[in-house]
Formats: structure tokens, sequence, C-alpha cells
């Protein structure tokens, strides 16, 4: 078993491993499950954002002269790999941070998101710090972004990252993470998706209907 990553607090590994050591791994009395990692998915658009005046933003640094200036704001995504052309056309401050060197850019199929994103942002608080770390490929790594901006000084975190495997009904290692944050003093910014079909579904059934019971179950 080769591993990868991992999460003492969640009790959590990532790790390869040849299918032959699947039985004899899942016997150890460590391990209680074993299945796929929670893979990460970006929270995109199509279309080019307006946020700045939709959401006033630019009002506010006119007639307020807020720019952000003496906060730093963490960024996850999937990857940040070239900040030298965005910042050579003015799109990214001079100094963006690459939180223990996790830009993610190692990986192919990564899009350079994190970029986007920090221009946006850069655009709505011109003055603010930016950190940046790579919350991919699995849910272990953006756990691990989480606490490494935080403790990077990131008063502000923003995300667009969704996994469709955490649980639906209650708070699993992602949101314990976030939790966490929250409660050391860091606002917490997430990009919200409609996965429609890929939600959870299921029948609705009674107990037993006449037995004035409420309460109901759930299954397949």
């Amino acid at each position: 078993v080769r591993v990868l990553r991992s999460a003492a607090q969640h009790g959590m590994i990532y790790a390869a491993m040849p299918l032959d050591a699947l039985e004899p791994v899942a016997k150890l009395p460590s391990v209680r499950w074993i299945g796929y990692p929670v893979y990460s998915v970006r929270r995109t658009g199509s279309v080019t954002s307006a946020g700045d005046a939709a959401m006033r933003a630019d009002l506010v640094r006119t007639m307020l002269g807020v720019t952000g200036k003496g906060v730093k704001v963490g960024i996850i995504a999937d990857s940040l790999c070239d900040p030298a052309t965005s910042i050579n056309s003015g799109d990214l401050p001079a100094t963006i941070t690459i939180v223990n060197g996790q830009d993610g850019c190692a990986d192919p199929d990564n899009r350079n998101e994190g970029q986007a994103l920090a221009e946006i942002i850069h655009d709505l608080a011109p003055g603010a710090d930016l950190l940046f770390r790579t919350g991919f490929p699995t849910s272990l790594d953006f756990i691990a972004a989480v606490q490494e901006l935080t403790a990077a000084g990131a008063q502000v975190i923003v995300d667009d990252i969704g996994f469709f495997n955490e649980p639906i009904f209650e708070e699993g290692p992602v949101a314990q993470a976030v939790r966490q944050a929250i409660q050391q003093g860091v606002v917490f910014v997430s990009a919200a998706g409609n996965d429609a079909q890929r939600h959870y579904q299921g029948l609705f059934t009674e107990f037993a209907p006449n037995d004035g019971d409420p309460r109901i179950k759930i299954g397949r």
C-alpha cells in the first residue's frame, strides 16, 4: 500500500494498492471501510462574471474607499499556473502567494481556474493580499487546503469546488474542516451548485400508515 495523503483527525487515508491487496487490507482491525476517494468537482459557469457591478462593489470602492487592503483572501480551486501573465496585464497583484507550493499544475486535467478566480477577487478587492492552495484532486486535498490557508493567515477563504460523495444530511470531513476554520475566525465563501439528478433520490414510505406515528423511512 502506498499512502498518498492522510488525515488522522478524520481517520482517513488516500492510498494506492494492487487489487489483490484489497481483501487482506480490509481484514485489518484498524480498517473500517474501503472505497473510492471523494473526488473534487468544479463549480463553474460559461459566462464571464459581471459580479463587480452586480454586487455594487465598484460603488463601495468609490464611495467608501474600501479596497480589501490588509485582508488576506485564500483561494481554493484546481490550479493556478500562470500568475505572471495576469500580473503583467494588471489582472493580478504583483504578489500572490502559493501556499506550500501547492499550485495544482502538475495535474494535466486541471484548468487553471484558480487564476480566473483570483482575477475576479482582485477586481472586487484590489487591495487584498491573495493566497492560493489547490483543493484537487480529492477531499483530503481540499481539507489540507483549508487548514494550510488558515494557518497562513487567511481571513477569508473562497472556493469553487464540490463533492458528490459527501454526506447529504450531515457534516462530513470537508464540512467539519470548514467549520473549524470558521471557528478560528475565517469568513468562508463557497460556490453553490445544482447537481440535479446526481443528488440523492428515494421513495417516501411511512413506517405504518395507520399507526399515528408521523415518522417516516426513506428507501431506494
